[in-house]
Parts: C-alpha cells; sequence; structure tokens
C-alpha cells in the first residue's frame, strides 16, 4: 500500500503516501489548515491529464 500510486482530492497523482503526505502538508500550509487533501482512488488520475491538456489548448490557442 506504501508504493501504491494515489489520485488526490486536487487532481494530483503521488508515486506512494510519502509524496501524498508532502503535498498535503504544503496545501494545509498555503490554505491556513482550511484545506484538506484526500486520496480519492488508486491509480493515476485521468482527470489531472485533462486539465492540462485544457490549460495547454487555451494557452496556445488564445496566443496564437
Amino acid at each position: 500500500f506504501r508504493s501504491q500510486i494515489f489520485c488526490d482530492s486536487e487532481g494530483g497523482t503521488h508515486r506512494d503516501l510519502c509524496s501524498f503526505y508532502k503535498a498535503q502538508c504544503r496545501l494545509e500550509k498555503r490554505s491556513n489548515g482550511e484545506e484538506k487533501l484526500k486520496i480519492v482512488s488508486i491509480g493515476a488520475c485521468a482527470r489531472r491529464a485533462n486539465t492540462l491538456e485544457q490549460l495547454l489548448r487555451s494557452i496556445f490557442v488564445n496566443h496564437l
């Protein structure tokens, strides 16, 4: 379970629990403890790739 890949509630993929806990700590610090990161599924996030693709499209379409 420790070396399993996880998808978090922000759409981030983590290669292990240590990576997830570091991201959770960063989010809590940025939000003064008001936001919590959660594991939403085991495996890589599909949404993350889609979000990145949408971001790149918006950059290139709007600026070309």
